[in-house]
């Protein structure tokens, strides 16, 4: 099941066809895996510089979105035990939520079934607010990695052949560049946070406003209450009063 080619020309077809990708972590390789939204394995190039292709493999491995196998670990049996890993904890914790959410949703009905139908009846809203989230969220971050990518490859570029530039006295015409590539980067950075405090300040705002109440309104709603044996103060207990 294994076809070995001499070069691929239209990487960009066979990465969106993918399940799985099991490569380096080069700046421009992180940035495809990153917005084609594929799950990969890792195996940062021992010799680059500084170790950077390790650093660059974490940024997606501390957010549980990839694996990471080094060079000197690398063998069949460890390959194969890390993709049996991701695939069945991804399996165990898809049964595992899904359990949990008819559990808590039987629980709620047993509680209260006015007060649970209510509460669900915001489920849609939120579904369809979750999808278009998703939608320009997942756009603004794809946007934001290949600047920060672009960015990424030109210093490294420029500073490897520093030398070159100022033979040539090139350095203005690189700060230029540099400064149109960091003003690109730093306006999708901004639209990437507009659009995380826009849909999640809607969601706080529509779906879940706070709720206030003084004191005067919770003794008006009962006259049970608590008292402080310290300074006979009224206490509220969790959104209820009780008679101790």
């Amino acid at each position: 099941n294994v076809k070995v080619l001499p070069y691929i020309y239209n990487l960009e077809e066979l990465m969106n066809i993918s399940d799985l990708m099991v490569c380096r972590s080069g700046a421009m390789t992180i940035t495809e895996v990153a917005v084609t939204g594929k799950p990969a394995i890792f195996i940062p190039f021992p010799f680059a510089t500084e170790n950077h292709q390790e650093y660059n493999a974490r940024v997606l491995s501390d957010k549980n979105a990839a694996k990471i196998i080094l060079d000197k670990d690398l063998n069949a049996e460890r390959l194969s035990n890390t993709l049996n890993e991701m695939y069945t904890t991804l399996i165990i914790n898809l049964i595992r939520n899904v359990l949990t959410i008819i559990a808590v949703v039987i629980m709620m009905f047993l509680l209260n079934v006015k007060l649970t139908l209510l509460v669900l009846s915001v489920v849609p809203f939120l579904i369809v607010a979750s999808i278009v989230f998703r939608k320009y969220s997942r756009k603004a971050y794809r946007e934001v990695r290949a600047n920060v990518s672009n960015v990424n490859a030109f210093l490294s570029e420029n500073l490897s052949g520093m030398k070159i530039t100022q033979i040539f006295n090139q350095e203005d015409k690189k700060l230029v560049e540099f400064r149109e590539r960091n003003s690109e980067l730093r306006k999708n950075s901004i639209k990437e946070i507009l659009v995380f405090g826009i849909i999640m300040g809607f969601i706080s705002v529509k779906f879940f406003p706070k709720i206030k109440k003084t004191q005067e309104d919770i003794k008006k709603e009962s006259d049970d209450y608590v008292l402080n044996s310290s300074d006979n103060k009224i206490m509220p207990l969790a959104g209820m009063i009780i008679k101790s």
